[in-house]
């Protein structure tokens, strides 16, 4: 019982008045008219981004822009207005969180960043044609954006995957995690990037295997800290009826690590421990992703129904150095894109029975199987403070005691909003990483 499927977000598309034409014509758009925008969108084949011509140049896809989604194979199709005028460099990309790079299409992106690319009647979009975007918008040529990047005799507007140019792949994976390290940037800061980063683009570009991801952050400036990753746990062992009555804590096992784990469900009166609404738990610490997991009906009144996992040995972690959460979490075969999966981290008792709490925005199962997420620790919010103010800094700052996974009613599985139906969480390693 361990599989997820993804959402897909419907289709948008929208069709602009007259106006439109000479918005593009103002970007110095150049005869191509009255057609299907079509083309790829790729680090890798990036399957879920959202493509739309900016026709107000403000750097989002608004709703009433011509827009569409990625499918496999990172293709989109735009349908433009017949007089539209084409040919500016306002073809914009947001890459979400939770998008698949075909790449690594069991990790889903866990940082979202934006790209450009020149619209023409087909067009590819990447972080090569990014950059272009942000020279040609400084009146200077591909020759120029190549130059900048210490380049030669590539083209920029080419689809790389699809020729197998392994070195030009290595370049653009290397400015998208460049994009992914800086957040949303202007033409201006892009190029003033590229500029930083030359060096590094030209070892790319000499590489001639596929660079790997540690390989590629260690030429993100920034990402190299210093400081290792914290493991959290990394596997986990079931305890038999016997040995946990011996001992007389409710959990179910313990992580490689010697944290306790088991799963919870709140306000639920009518959800016993073992009773017919929990249809199956365990553990399966030799998966080719360590796990444990558990599941059954989801009640209506039920606040939420989560996984724990206690810090190594029952204590605490401290966080000192560390930028991101990341855990392996999916759902049950049953499943179609639901429930969507709240990231909780936990500090210790304050003593007086309250424990602080920060949560992070829900995930929502983006393919089948297993997905490892690296939720950034400043995404997370404090919802529970205990009776002590804190900013989410101050929180990450403290010691905590446990990693939990909520599926929150809300965000159920149900069928017409019927409860009843098959909710599960299976949860593999977690670590904290710089």
């Amino acid at each position: 019982m361990r599989h997820s499927s993804g959402t897909q977000r419907t289709l948008r598309v929208a069709l602009l008045p007259t106006l439109l034409a000479g918005l593009l014509a103002a970007c110095g758009g150049v005869g191509i008219t009255g057609q299907e925008l079509t083309g790829k969108v790729m680090d890798g084949y990036i399957k879920g981004a959202v493509v739309c011509l900016d026709v107000n140049a403000n750097g989002v896809c608004n709703s009433d822009e011509p827009q569409a989604e990625t499918t496999t194979g990172g293709v989109y199709t735009l349908d433009v207005p017949t007089d539209a005028e084409l040919g500016g460099t306002n073809l914009l990309v947001e890459v979400p969180v939770g998008a698949i790079d075909e790449d690594t299409p069991d990790t889903p992106i866990a940082t979202a960043y934006k790209m450009r690319g020149v619209a023409s009647a087909e067009a590819v979009v990447s972080p090569l044609t990014t950059v272009l975007a942000a020279h040609l918008d400084n009146g200077e040529t591909e020759a120029d954006a190549l130059t900048a990047m210490g380049l030669t005799g590539v083209d920029l507007k080419a689809d790389y995957v699809a020729t197998g140019n392994t070195k030009v792949h290595n370049v653009a994976k290397l400015l998208a995690r460049n994009f992914q390290a800086a957040g949303t940037q202007s033409a201006a800061q892009i190029r003033a990037r590229v500029a930083t980063i030359k060096a590094s683009l030209q070892t790319a570009h000499a590489t001639t295997t596929a660079m790997s991801e540690e390989s590629l952050l260690a030429l993100v400036p920034g990402s190299s800290s210093g400081v290792a990753s914290l493991a959290f746990a990394s596997g986990y062992t079931g305890l038999s009826a016997a040995e946990l009555a011996a001992i007389g804590y409710a959990y179910q096992g313990r992580t490689t690590e010697g944290g306790a784990f088991n799963w919870a469900v709140a306000d639920g009166g009518s959800y016993g421990w073992g009773g017919t609404d929990l249809w199956w738990s365990g553990v399966a610490p030799t998966d080719d992703v360590p796990n444990f997991y558990w599941g059954g009906a989801g009640k209506a009144d039920q606040a939420y129904m989560e996984s724990w996992v206690n810090a190594p040995a029952d204590g605490t972690l401290t966080l000192t150095g560390q930028g991101k959460l990341r855990l392996a979490l999916w759902g049950n075969d049953e499943l179609v894109g639901q429930p969507r999966f709240t990231p909780v981290i936990q500090l210790a008792d304050n003593g007086s029975g309250c424990y602080a709490r920060a949560e992070a925005a829900p995930l929502t199962p983006a393919a089948t199987g297993a997905a490892t997420y690296d939720v950034p620790l400043t995404s997370f919010s404090v919802v529970e403070n205990c009776g002590v103010a804190m900013t989410a800094a101050e929180f990450m700052a403290k010691p905590i005691g446990s990693v939990r996974v909520r599926i929150y009613k809300a965000n159920y599985y149900t069928v017409d909003g019927a409860y009843g139906k098959p909710n599960g969480i299976n949860l593999g390693p977690i670590s904290f990483q710089p």
